[in-house]
């Protein structure tokens, strides 16, 4: 969990990011009872990239986390939800509900934090369009 922590504040602060979604980030009521039920926020998140950073191209350049629909494992894995969990939904429908072509999912799993933030940092940079 702290390492969790540690990823989602390098997250917060890049300039790739749109938008950082974690377990009590959506509003002070969902915190409180967040924080009333846990400990910590847990090691699953999502990030939405600006237009500005292309995420297929950012996931193919990532080499400790893989590609997978399950988010569930030891290692740590991203899923891009519309071109695999969501791809069968219309492209409307996707942005209704909130899966844009920038989003993507991240389980953290048991590799050093360190590495896992090298590894989220030189993928941003060969990312950027």
């Amino acid at each position: 969990m702290v390492y969790t922590v540690k990823i989602l504040t390098f997250l917060k602060e890049h300039e790739a990011i749109a938008r950082l979604n974690y377990p009590g980030s959506a509003s002070p009521e969902e915190a409180a009872i967040q924080k009333k039920q846990t400990r910590g926020n847990g090691s699953v998140f999502s990030i939405e990239l600006t237009e500005e950073y292309d995420p297929l191209k950012f996931v193919e350049e990532l080499d400790l986390f893989d590609l997978a629909v399950s988010l569930g494992g030891v290692e740590s894995l991203v899923c891009h939800p519309s071109t695999m969990t969501h791809e069968s939904y219309a492209i409307e429908l996707q942005e209704k509900i909130g899966i844009s072509a920038g989003l993507l999912r991240f389980a953290i799993g048991i590799e050093h934090v360190d590495d896992l933030m090298n590894d989220l940092a030189q993928a941003l940079d060969l990312a950027k369009k």
